[in-house]
């Protein structure tokens, strides 16, 4: 019995002690926070088109703008070539017509004659070049009976101070020209010498 009473006294549990007075502050206590209300979640939208990642639309748009830079330079060649081509092959705004050779008139004497013979161009609103350049000279030959003018057709450059075969004319100077046909002598003639050379 007393080893009984023995294991009930030592199974039976501790008898509390007294729990330390906690000594009464002058600041008042804190309230407890309270948790956050719960955040409700988004409903996700889920689109029926595939989800493309974007590392992928890059390397599409990549080649449409090399595409894009050839396709621009091409139209710019082609559309400069049109245009030189254009005024290559049409007459200038102001008559001259670069398929054929013109007659120059000009205003004075004091070139070696008054008209001169070549292909015109407009060089700038001032000027207009001569190249080609063939004018007319007169010879005469005198004889016991009759006195005789010979015209012929000279080239500029076998002149004596051994000019090149192009003249500048300026504008004031020029009193008009004319283009030729092809069955004039003149352009003949000059068809003729550049054969000779």
């Amino acid at each position: 019995m007393e080893n009984m009473q023995a294991r009930l006294n030592h199974s039976a549990p501790p008898e509390p002690q007294d729990a330390p007075e906690i000594e009464a502050s002058s600041e008042p206590a804190l309230a407890p926070t309270p948790a956050p209300a719960p955040v409700p979640e988004r409903p996700v939208y889920q689109s029926s088109r595939p989800v493309r990642r974007p590392e992928l639309l890059v390397r599409k748009k990549r080649p449409v703008k090399r595409i894009l830079i050839v396709v621009i330079a091409i139209a710019i060649v082609v559309l400069v070539a049109g245009f030189f081509t254009w005024r290559m092959l049409t007459p200038s705004s102001d008559g001259i017509d670069t398929s054929k050779y013109q007659a120059v008139f000009l205003a004075n004497n004091t070139l070696a004659s008054n008209v001169y013979f070549g292909r015109l161009e407009r060089i700038s609103d001032g000027y207009y070049k001569l190249t080609q350049v063939y004018y007319l000279q007169q010879s005469q030959a005198t004889t016991d009976q009759t006195k005789d003018t010979n015209v012929t057709l000279t080239k500029m450059t076998t002149q004596l101070h051994g000019p090149e075969d192009a003249l500048i004319l300026p504008r004031e100077q020029v009193l008009y020209y004319q283009n030729m046909r092809s069955d004039s002598k003149v352009v003949q003639a000059i068809l003729q010498d550049n054969q000779k050379n």
